[in-house]
């Protein structure tokens, strides 16, 4: 693994949905950060709430901002040495972006944000391709169903630093489209080959 594209953005923002089209077109993998933080709970003999979800990030990440990130970092060193590059999503905090590009260099590692929202966004977790998930992402996507629930894993989610790195992406990619299938998917496609090739492309 030689680069690092970090996809941030709010649940349901589109960043999986897009990376994973474009990924399986180039052969890039998709790492997300939440199997670890679902592990994580899950160790403790937890059930993975939005409470629970807190209290064990909060504790993780008191010894170290970027735990998680370590450790899907450290994943993909083991799995995917052969790969020049990686999608990552789950990100929340500057300090992880930090670490990426301490243990790559700065070059090497880009931020690509994904906006949509907040009722474009909510209106998603009722769209097809969540309802068939399988797994903790699965469950979580149902309970997000909840209008209450989903506020909770919002403000969740800013609190532990969403909006500040959101702020600091290279690049934005407006993913507002309440309509299923999505009419902007084949726009950002575009838009996100495009710069991923130019980030590709730098060291040649």
């Amino acid at each position: 693994m030689e680069k690092i594209v970090v996809l941030v953005g709010l649940p349901a923002s589109g960043k999986s949905t897009v990376a994973e089209a474009l990924g399986k077109k180039m052969d890039i993998p998709v790492v997300e950060t939440s199997p670890f933080v679902f592990e994580s709970v899950e160790e403790r003999g937890l059930p993975v709430t939005p409470e629970n979800i807190k209290m064990v990030t909060t504790e993780l990440k008191s010894r170290s901002d970027y735990y998680y990130t370590q450790k899907a970092f450290e994943f993909c060193q083991k799995e995917y040495v052969d790969k020049k590059v990686v999608f990552f999503a789950g990100m929340r905090a500057i300090s992880e972006i930090k670490f990426l590009k301490e243990q790559l260099g700065r070059e090497n590692v880009i931020v690509i944000g994904f906006h949509a929202s907040q009722t474009t966004r909510f209106k998603r977790m009722s769209n097809p391709d969540r309802a068939g998930g399988s797994g903790d992402k699965a469950v979580e996507d149902k309970k997000l169903l909840n209008f209450d629930y989903f506020l909770a894993r919002e403000e969740k989610e800013l609190g532990f630093g969403a909006g500040s790195i959101f702020a600091m992406s290279d690049y934005v990619i407006k993913n507002d489209d309440l309509r299923y299938p999505y009419n902007t998917m084949k726009r950002n496609l575009i838009d996100f080959e495009n710069i991923l090739r130019l980030f590709l492309d730098n060291d040649q």
